[in-house]
C-alpha cells in the first residue's frame, strides 16, 4: 500500500486546540499500525501563524507518512516519500 499525501486550501491537518494558542497538526493513526507506534494520533503544534502552519503541514505529513511506511515495512513508499522529502527541501 503507497502512502499519499495531498495539501489543500481547506487543510483538515491544521486544528486549533481549545485552551491553548496556534495552530496544531493532527492526524488518526492509521489502525494496522496504532500498537506499533503506541498511539492513536500525532497532534503538535506547527506555529503561531496559520500561513506558516500552512507551509510546514507537509512536512509534518511526509514525517507521519514516513514513520508508516516504516512500521508497515514498504520500502516502495519509503523511498518515494525520501523523492518527496528531497524536493521539498530543495524549494
Amino acid at each position: 500500500m503507497v502512502v499519499t499525501t495531498a495539501v489543500t486550501t481547506s487543510n483538515s491537518y491544521i486544528v486549533r486546540v481549545s485552551g491553548r494558542s496556534g495552530f496544531y497538526f493532527q492526524r488518526r493513526c492509521p489502525a494496522d499500525c496504532k500498537d506499533k507506534l503506541k498511539r492513536v494520533m500525532w497532534r503538535f503544534k506547527l506555529s503561531n501563524d496559520l500561513l506558516e502552519a500552512r507551509r510546514m503541514v507537509l512536512e509534518a505529513l511526509l514525517a507521519t507518512d514516513r514513520q508508516i511506511a516504516e512500521v508497515r515495512g514498504d520500502t516502495a513508499a519509503l523511498m518515494k516519500l525520501a523523492d518527496q522529502s528531497q524536493r521539498t527541501s530543495d524549494g
